[in-house]
């Protein structure tokens, strides 16, 4: 049995709420004490399912972009933060990329259109979008600095050109 400590009201309702065949609340008595007994692996069970569900969707999306087209995005969020229950994931995607490209200078490699990459994005599930802005967080989070590492890019979005 996994321990986590989970304090916030809305995540134990989320918990609680998860579909997992393992824990069937036949006693409906003791709900609540078998969800304190397991609640630990249900959320390691949950974690486990979305890492899974992002290495998975993150394979579908191999190839998908080219560079030019990532960089659109990188350059569209390069200072957003990022919360999927305020807006669905594909349309902080696409406003966020029409944004950029309204208000903010191009460079030479974002010449691309952006309705090419929107209409790319169009076609996505709202879990690939999702998976496509944690793409851009994991980029993100190596801190390069002023550097634009193309190698890098290519290598968490999966570009093999």
């Amino acid at each position: 049995m996994r321990t986590i400590k989970i304090n916030n009201e809305n995540t134990i309702e989320k918990v609680k709420n998860y579909p997992v065949g393992e824990y069937i609340y036949a006693d409906q008595e003791n709900k609540e004490k078998i969800f304190e007994v397991y609640s630990g692996d249900m959320a390691a069970g949950m974690i486990d399912t979305l890492s899974t569900m992002y290495k998975l969707a993150k394979a579908e999306l191999r190839n998908y972009f080219t560079l030019e087209e990532v960089w659109c995005i990188v350059r569209a969020f390069h200072s957003t933060s990022y919360e999927p229950s305020e807006f669905k994931p594909k349309d902080i995607l696409i406003i966020g990329i029409e944004n950029c490209f309204i208000y903010e200078p191009h460079d030479e490699l974002s010449q691309v259109g952006i309705n090419t990459v929107i209409e790319k994005i169009k076609t996505l599930s709202q879990f690939q979008c999702h998976t496509l802005l944690m793409m851009y967080f994991e980029f993100r989070n190596n801190n390069f600095g002023f550097e634009i590492p193309y190698n890098e890019i290519k290598r968490v979005f999966m570009i093999e050109e």
